[in-house]
């Protein structure tokens, strides 16, 4: 076995476990026609890749997999075949990404794009490239032959010579779920799908009334269908078997009685005039509204007894937990319950971005403070590893089975070390006991198929203490816990009116100021050039100012702004990050207090939390004469977008070129605790190549993976994590760079790397070529020709304008684009070639564009493509041509509006410089809603607030944080409704009107609301300041005559 294995990395090689290794055997055996069906938890990828790995020869690679697990898949693939360059890997971000699927070694598409009915470009290319070597994972998902997914996938597999599909769950509940599989696989044996039906899936005709159905759910011969699988197609092995030392699993089921309530009795009503039955399991037999009415009645039921049950197991275990819901009103249960407490946790469900899930997994894992995740069965029931825990509670259950395995073993997996208690709440009386007995039903057809051997769910009945504590709670409806008047949490309060008396004329004038109440403090008026301001000598019980507060003053010169100051009530302090938690220094994350390094960005708890204007372009160089290393830091860095800043950046700074690894021999000292080997004699012995003259580097687009290259750009085949350098977790990183030379190169890239901000690293990432120093490559980026604008963003009357443009130069023409609405014909967009009327040629139209009103082209409908002279668009962006090799003529034409834009990095440009939401969208995936300047988790608060029902609690969180300090009225609005952008903003560094419109990332931060009104109001006085003396001087010269 280990002969035919060895085209493997070593690294890899040496993973595998025996039981693996068997796995890739039979795939290669099978001429890479496979179903691995291992049990959830087994290690399935990287039989898949290994396998793969064999037919490289025949690549480019497809892999097929769910949308929450593609970077999971990005990452395995880097880690363990380093041979892959970070650019051979293509991810298809959007129905018009088709650019790099010619030219990558591996692409990446997701079920989701492929199902959706605007994707015909992708669908069409994938076709187009004869992918002969496909991994489809999770492959139960074309379960349903007549889907759209299904309709596609199964012929791009049946063309393909090596395909290996992965699945625990080959059937969630019925063996016609695997026909579409055995046809993908083996077409030729699996051919007819009646003659499939009728011999394992109980066909037969049943009537209902005047309709016949033809029924294809039930099971039969299900032992001569498991004996055809494994004897040709499939490879199944179950833990119990391969891994017996993996603790085992056990199931609980604690039923429970619904305590007496309103609702109770509305729900005996509603279904006293209604019956149970059923036809099927997913069809009620009564109207659909009555069936939501109940459903809705169930889950506030519900609610109560899920609270007070994971309040009880939080208060009486201390081990990490899982806690699976189908409903958001029970998750936000849960996770008002969990906040109540001051009980951390992690919420993965529907809305949670795809790039945000393995930062929120990785916490789990590694933060012991994070105690619980609340995951949706559906967002979160596969691809996710959360080992940390071992007990797992189902708050609602689900028709299928095969989804509850799934579930499950995201704790049962390689890497759990103690037994995993899972937990079932089955509500007596109610649909539970009903979807637990059709479980247990479909739990034994799918195992005798699969397994070969009958299997029922057995699961032992709960303590007495909890379904003491699920029947004893008390029902929670959170309507009653809004209230329609928000007033009475924060009461308005009349303002008084203060007459400020002139001694002369009697003159006066009217301040509205807040009464606010005073107590033993001293009462003194001060009189100043520009104000007044007024303390409190004795006690005021009553905020009515009488006559005897009304303060004269003397006249003052005119022109003089007079203003009362009445001290307004001690605001709160400003909210502080949690002593067991530092705020990074680069990019202001909260990390544990027991972690050494930041999770974000890697940078060292040593060092000191710098403010907004102190975080700024610093490049490490080092200085021949004195041999240490300088630290330049540009004190300009919120204005370094400007023009002249740029030169004189670029001036001092040496080129990528000049910046070579003889200059940084001075590291030594300051890495001399982190190197693997301290003495160079000992390191002499060891077989490594050592890179004197330093490596360059190449970021991952898609994980937090460094690839390494030599001086002359050659690819190394090994990568690195900067976290594991920080963490001194050695072992992970390849033995070539445990050299004390090499790893001291990596060292000063974890340096120069930590000194950008998470905005500039995400810039030097989309740069995708290799590079010595990304301080460097920064400043490179910004010489290469940033436009300044003071226009906010970009409007369909500047793409006109210059899609005019170039389709003049190009000799070409124009085409109008847009999305065509529901009502119209079934074609997902509407292109008009025929735009310019009949006696105007192509010159004079693109001349009637040019001279068009600014404000019709902004509400016209769709956007004005420029179109060259052989017909290929043009992107409304950068103005290339969209990649057609791909792509039919046709195509093109039919679904024009996937084709106004290029490229994904053309895609972000364009939209980061035209919509605000888009913007908001991607400083949140840079910056997770953290304020920049006072560190507050703005947004976390916002997710935290939104989850608790009851108005009062809301008021007394919002009273007890920074957000205090706001207006009434917003944090009124806070308590009634709340949004995110009340929360927290996106801020210009440097401002609009200075030239800061149009821009990229790095010109943007979040700010939360408290400081983003202090920076908008200072930024307005320092403008009015400036406007004062744009304007201030000597008059006399307009009276003087000529």
């Amino acid at each position: 076995m280990e002969n035919r294995l060895s085209y493997l990395p070593s690294r890899l090689r040496g993973r595998l476990m025996a039981f693996q290794k068997e796995g890739v055997v039979f795939a290669l055996k099978n001429a890479g026609r496979c179903l691995i069906a291992d049990e959830m938890g087994l290690g399935k990828t990287l039989q898949a890749l290994s396998a793969a790995y064999f037919f490289r020869n025949e690549w480019p690679l497809l892999i097929i997999v769910p949308s929450s697990i593609r970077y999971s898949w990005i990452e395995e693939i880097e880690k363990w075949l380093p041979e892959i360059n970070p650019r051979d890997i293509n991810l298809v971000m959007s129905g018009m990404d088709v650019g790099n699927i010619p030219t990558a070694r591996i692409s990446i598409v997701t079920y989701g794009l492929i199902r959706h009915p605007a994707c015909k470009l992708v669908r069409e290319a994938l076709v187009k490239q004869k992918f002969q070597v496909l991994i489809l994972d999770e492959s139960h998902m074309i379960k349903n032959r007549k889907s759209a997914g299904t309709k596609f996938l199964v012929p791009l597999l049946r063309n393909a010579k090596r395909k290996f599909l992965l699945t625990g769950t080959p059937a969630l509940s019925r063996p016609e779920e695997l026909f579409p599989q055995l046809e993908a696989l083996d077409p030729k044996r699996f051919n007819n799908w009646n003659k499939f039906a009728q011999r394992y899936c109980d066909a037969h005709v049943q009537k209902f009334g005047r309709i016949s159905r033809y029924i294809t759910s039930g099971v039969s011969n299900a032992e001569e269908l498991h004996s055809v699988l494994t004897t040709s197609l499939m490879i199944r092995r179950l833990k119990s078997a391969v891994l017996t030392q993996l603790p085992p699993k056990q199931r609980q089921k604690i039923p429970f009685d619904l305590k007496d309530s309103e609702l109770k009795k509305v729900l005996n009503c509603a279904c006293s005039n209604s019956t149970w039955t059923r036809v099927e399991p997913r069809f009620f037999v009564f109207e659909n509204h009555f069936l939501f009415a109940v459903n809705f009645i169930l889950i506030s039921l519900q609610l109560g007894p899920v609270k007070d049950y994971v309040k009880m197991m939080c208060e009486s275990c201390s081990e990490k937990m899982i806690v699976f819901a189908h409903h958001i009103m029970m998750l936000d249960s849960v996770c008002q319950t969990l906040i109540e407490n001051k009980i951390q946790f992690i919420r993965i469900d529907g809305s949670t971005c795809q790039q945000d899930r393995p930062h929120f997994v990785r916490q789990f894992q590694v933060d012991p403070s994070i105690r619980i995740a609340v995951l949706s069965m559906k967002a979160a029931g596969v691809g996710l590893t959360l080992t940390a825990a071992n007990v797992v509670i189902f708050a609602e259950l689900d028709w299928t089975p095969g989804h509850m395995e799934q579930c499950e073993d995201r704790a049962h997996r390689i890497g759990q070390k103690s037994n995993v208690n899972v937990h079932y709440l089955v509500a007596n009386g109610t649909v539970d006991s009903y979807m637990w007995s059709a479980l247990c039903r479909k739990t034994t057809v799918v195992t005798t198929t699969l397994n070969g051997c009958t299997k029922t769910l057995e699961a032992e009945f709960g303590d007495g203490n909890a379904v003491q504590c699920l029947s004893n709670a008390e029902a929670y409806d959170p309507e009653k816990l809004k209230t329609n008047d928000s007033m009475e949490f924060f009461p308005t309060t009349q303002s008084q009116t203060v007459r400020i008396y002139s001694d002369e004329n009697s003159e006066f004038r009217t301040n509205r100021c807040k009464p606010t109440k005073y107590t033993d403090e001293s009462f003194n008026a001060t009189l100043d050039n520009d104000r007044i301001e007024i303390s409190l000598e004795d006690t005021v019980e009553s905020p009515q100012l009488k006559e005897s507060d009304i303060v004269e003053t003397p006249k003052l010169k005119r022109k003089r702004r007079r203003k009362l100051i009445v001290p307004n009530e001690e605001s709160p302090p400003a909210a502080k990050p949690p002593s067991d938690k530092w705020s990074c220094c680069v990019c202001t994350f909260l990390n544990h207090d027991v972690l050494p390094y930041c999770e974000i960005c890697t940078t060292p708890k040593s060092k000191v939390r710098k403010t907004d204007s102190d975080i700024s372009t610093s490049v490490l160089l080092t200085s021949q004469e004195d041999n240490e290393v300088v630290l330049l830091s540009s004190q300009e860095e919120d204005n370094s977008v400007s023009s002249s800043t740029q030169e004189d950046t670029a001036s001092s700074l040496p080129s990528q070129e000049e910046y070579t690894a003889s200059s940084l021999s001075s590291q030594q000292e300051d890495t001399a605790s982190l190197l693997p080997c301290q003495q160079e004699d000992t390191a002499s012995l060891l077989p490594f190549n050592v890179y004197k003259e330093g490596f360059r580097f190449c970021c991952s687009l898609y994980t937090s993976r460094v690839h390494l290259f030599d001086i002359n750009g050659k690819c190394l085949q090994m990568n690195f994590v900067p976290m594991d350098i920080t963490m001194k977790n050695l072992s992970e990183l390849p033995d070539t760079l445990l050299h004390p030379t090499n790893f001291r190169h990596l060292t000063v890239f974890m340096k120069q790397w930590n000194s950008l901000s998470v905005a500039k690293q995400r810039m030097v990432i989309r740069h995708g070529e290799p590079f010595l120093n990304p301080v460097l490559l920064y400043e490179e980026q910004l010489k290469g020709g940033r436009k300044l604008t003071n226009q906010r963003y970009l409007t369909k009357a500047n793409l006109a304008s210059a899609a005019a443009e170039k389709a003049k130069s190009v000799n070409g023409t124009l085409r109008l684009i847009s999305r065509s609405s529901p009502k119209q014909s079934k074609k997902a967009e509407k292109c008009d070639d025929t735009l310019r009327p009949s006696q105007m040629s192509k010159h004079e139209f693109v001349k009637a564009i040019q001279e068009a009103d600014e404000s019709r082209l902004n509400n016209m409908e769709g956007y004005v493509q420029a179109v060259n002279a052989q017909g290929v668009p043009l992107c409304i962006n950068c103005h290339k041509e969209f990649p057609s090799n791909q792509v039919s003529a046709s195509a093109l034409r039919s679904h024009a509006w996937q084709t106004r834009l290029c490229s994904v990095s053309c895609t972000e440009q364009y939209w980061l410089k035209s919509s605000r939401e888009y913007g908001r969208k991607a400083v949140y995936d840079a910056e997770h809603g953290q304020c920049q300047l006072c560190g507050i988790e703005a947004h976390q608060f916002f997710t935290n607030l939104n989850m608790i029902h009851d108005r009062k609690k809301r008021a007394e969180m919002i009273q007890n944080s920074k957000f205090n300090q706001l207006h009434q009225r917003t944090k009124q609005k806070m308590v009634v409704d709340p949004q995110a952008g009340q929360f927290w903003q996106v801020d210009h560094i440097l401002p609009v009107v200075d030239g800061g419109g149009q821009c990229d990332l790095d010109n943007l931060r979040t700010l939360c609301s408290v400081c983003h009104n202090k920076v908008t109001s200072d930024w307005m006085k320092e403008r009015t300041k400036e406007k004062r003396r744009m304007h201030a001087g000597d008059i006399t010269a307009f009276f003087k005559r000529s």
